[in-house]
């Protein structure tokens, strides 16, 4: 997610950062601390997510920069100047704080040629400084006719006569003039005070009476002091994410009067490192408060999100502009639905049994990453399937045809091994018809094309809920020699009855009848170009490093491990959940299936997955 928008009040309309005017102070510390806030809407927060913001991609690119004002006329009456009569015909002129005065205008009707100047006194009370402080000779304007074209400043006739006082920030209204003739309208000064008076004199040292009125234009020029830039987060997210900007935390600012003290590039702002390093420490924090706060309330739409504030201060009136902005952030989930640090799953493992383990994601997501660590602890012997993992058994077995195994005949199904195995297990595709039913299972070796061969293994299994299709398991009491030499795995039935699943193959199964020694006096039927669903379980040995006893897949797609960590495997999800959701657009919130699938008898202790996404 980017942020590049705010909004000046939280929930408002988001606008640009742009260009902002430090020109208001809050109420409880009026002229001494000029801020905007500008407020920040992170979200949507539906299950609980961690926020991780991208430093990389959060950028904070801008500068602090002066602001120019009259005094009389800005819009932020904290900041206007009042003006009152003083003895011997001055004027005083009162400003909200000590302020750089560069210019002031008088009306025209009082200076009617370039004769005059100003004179600007400090003020100890009612007691004026002994001479002043500084003089300012009168910068000329001239009496021109309406609309006619010109770069300076000028008094403009208009066909009336009246002539209108032009300057690049005011207009004054009102003078009669001379076409041609000049006055000196403004007056040019260097001088910074919060209270002075002003005289005006004529350069043959007689003074002029002036009042307020003749004052048209007080210009202050401030500079950003001491800028700074802070976050301040939520009082209490469950009335109303109320912000306190006065409790911001300042990841950026600067000592001095940038443009007089310091230098103008002192100003420039690249904080974009800054900004993600403190949101970084305080977002955890505030996510943290909400999940205690919000635990066990249904939220409504509006609490799912939040805002902070970024608090723009100075301690003088100034500008900020902003030439680049973004904050970037991801959706990070770590924990299950239920808040437990951990799912145990238990296999029995007399068949390959399935569990599910769910949780929810916006189907709007957009999986950047996605992991998941899984312990295993099995019993018996280490091994795996002759040729793959546990995975095979995910495929679900759809055929409903099969050989009929009952107490009064021998199923056979031949193999051969092209390399000598220690067998310590086998899988067999069956279906129960009948309750409580138990097999009777062989391996022989081939004797001339027909189990009579010596016999290596006799073991029973009994069977689960009849008319459910599964893959049964034996384990072998003890481990069997295989050679490359043909064998047979023959089933019948001590009770009860069974289908041995079957499909397409290139090898032959024989129909026995019941004998010690199944002979080729006793075959019953033979077909050919079929085979049975059954697999082996080669023991691994000391130095082999076995395979997961598990399988995990997410809506049927195989998810094959990555790694083997502290002796727990890490499975990659992120390509399987992005193919998952894409099934799944029409779902705001899907549930995510985890599927298990374990052939051995033990647990496996699964840890929530770590996952960052987007949204689109």
């Amino acid at each position: 997610m980017d942020i590049t928008q705010a909004s000046t009040s939280r929930g408002g309309e988001k606008e640009e950062v742009g260009n902002r005017l430090l020109a208001k102070s809050p109420e409880d510390l009026p002229g001494r601390i000029f801020r905007d806030t500008l407020y920040l809407r992170f979200g949507p927060v539906i299950f609980g997510e961690e926020l991780i913001i991208d430093p990389v991609a959060t950028t904070l690119k801008a500068n602090f920069s002066s602001y120019k004002y009259d005094a009389l006329s800005v819009n932020e009456t904290a900041l206007r100047a009042k003006i009152e009569s003083f003895s011997s015909g001055g004027v005083k002129v009162i400003l909200d704080a000590p302020r750089r005065v560069i210019s002031v205008s008088v009306n025209p009707l009082k200076i009617p040629d370039l004769g005059y100047v100003l004179e600007f006194y400090r003020i100890d009370g009612l007691a004026l400084s002994e001479a002043p402080t500084a003089i300012s000779i009168g910068q000329p304007v001239t009496f021109l006719r309406e609309k006619q074209a010109q770069d300076s400043m000028g008094l403009f006739v208009p066909p009336s006569h009246e002539v209108t006082l032009e300057t690049k920030s005011n207009k004054v209204h009102g003078a009669r003039g001379i076409e041609g003739h000049s006055v000196p309208a403004s007056f040019l000064v260097d001088f910074t005070d919060s209270q002075f008076v002003i005289r005006l004199k004529r350069l043959n040292g007689a003074y002029v009476s002036i009042t307020p009125n003749d004052i048209t234009e007080v210009k202050i020029h401030s500079y950003p002091t001491g800028p700074r830039l802070g976050i301040a987060y939520p009082v209490d997210p469950i009335q109303g994410n109320l912000i306190n900007p006065s409790e911001a935390i300042f990841f950026w600012q600067y000592t001095g009067e940038i443009g007089t003290t310091v230098q103008q590039g002192f100003g420039l702002v690249d904080a974009g490192e800054a900004l993600a390093a403190e949101l970084e420490l305080g977002i955890p924090r505030l996510l943290e408060r909400r999940r205690e706060l919000f635990q066990g309330k249904v939220l409504t739409e509006e609490q799912f999100f939040f805002d902070v504030a970024l608090v723009l201060e100075s301690d003088a009136p100034c500008r900020f502009r902003t030439t680049t902005f973004n904050i970037s952030y991801l959706y990070a989930r770590d924990s299950w639905s239920n808040g437990e640090l951990k799912q145990v799953l238990h296999f029995n493992g007399q068949q390959v049994t399935s569990q599910q383990i769910s949780f929810q994601l916006p189907s709007a997501a957009v999986v950047a990453s996605a992991t998941l660590v899984a312990s295993e602890s099995f019993h018996g012997p280490q091994a795996q399937l002759e040729n793959g993992g546990p995975e095979f058994f995910q495929a679900l077995i759809e055929q409903d045809t099969g050989s009929k195994i009952t107490n009064t005949c021998w199923v056979a199904q031949s193999f051969t091994h092209f390399e000598m195995r220690s067998i310590s297990g086998i899988a067999l595709g069956l279906l129960p018809i009948t309750e409580e039913a138990q097999l009777q299972i062989e391996i022989r070796e081939d004797f001339q094309g027909y189990p009579n061969g010596r016999k290596l293994l006799s073991e029973t299994l009994r069977l689960g809920q009849p008319g459910r299709r599964n893959w049964s398991i034996l384990w072998f009491k003890e481990s069997i020699a295989i050679s490359t030499q043909p064998h047979w795995l023959l089933l019948t039935t001590l009770s009860g009855q069974a289908l041995w699943l079957t499909q397409e193959g290139t090898s032959q199964i024989c129909i026995l009848g019941k004998s010690d020694q199944p002979t080729i006096e006793t075959k019953l039927a033979t077909f050919r170009n079929i085979t049975t669903f059954h697999r082996l379980f080669v023991s691994a040995s000391k130095n082999h490093r076995a395979l997961p006893q598990v399988s995990l897949s997410i809506g049927g797609q195989i998810v094959p491990p990555i790694a083997l960590q502290n002796n727990a495997y890490v499975y990659d999800l992120t390509n399987s959940l992005e193919t998952y959701f894409g099934s799944h657009t029409s779902e705001l919130t899907p549930m995510v299936p985890l599927c298990f699938s374990a052939m051995a008898s033990g647990t496996v202790v699964v840890y929530p997955p770590h996952i960052e996404y987007d949204l689109r």
